[in-house]
């Protein structure tokens, strides 16, 4: 599931979909992540840096205010779901009441300079309402294609079924009715 945000979209890291290396907006940073992230085969681990960078850029606010399993994974830069150590479960407690604090002293901090030191994505935020789930338009145009393919399929089958039963009729009577 992917969410409209500032410049980019934030993406549910439990959902990771399997075509997100499509993406026009990815930097390489992005795009080597989530080949880490989907567990490719021979794919290198990127930095602890870049895991981070890639997930407060990319996550969703639900994910980085409440660090859960995906958060853990960035931090512990394993590749595999389960096993995690202990450290890394220390270090989300520790930093699970940061994250509020830092976030507020963010938003005094813009609220005092006026919003001069409000991150972009904190002022479309707080003045163009909240984020909204987007409907991604591959999706729709794609069931729009398959319903046309399959009206079209339809109108083949009833355009056979009425020539069948034309050739069927009666010459004699064809010739009447067009008299």
């Amino acid at each position: 599931v992917i969410t409209k945000n500032a410049e980019m979209d934030r993406i549910d890291f439990s959902k990771v979909p399997p075509n997100i290396f499509k993406r026009e907006d990815f930097t390489e940073e992005d795009i080597c992540f989530f080949y880490w992230w989907r567990q490719n085969k021979d794919v290198y681990r990127p930095s602890f840096s870049s895991r981070l960078r890639v997930f407060f850029r990319r996550a969703e606010i639900s994910q980085i205010l409440l660090p859960g399993l995906e958060f853990e994974r960035v931090i512990s830069g394993e590749r595999e779901k389960v096993n995690r150590t202990h450290g890394t479960r220390l270090f989300l407690f520790i930093l699970f009441p940061i994250i509020p604090i830092v976030l507020t002293a963010l938003f005094l901090l813009g609220f005092f300079s006026l919003g001069l030191f409000w991150p972009r994505w904190l002022k479309r935020y707080l003045f163009f309402g909240p984020l909204e789930k987007v409907s991604l338009l591959e999706d729709d145009v794609k069931d729009t294609k398959d319903k046309i393919d399959e009206m079209q399929s339809k109108i083949a089958n009833m355009q056979e079924s009425l020539d069948t039963l034309l050739e069927k009729r009666p010459k004699k009577r064809a010739q009447d009715d067009d008299l």
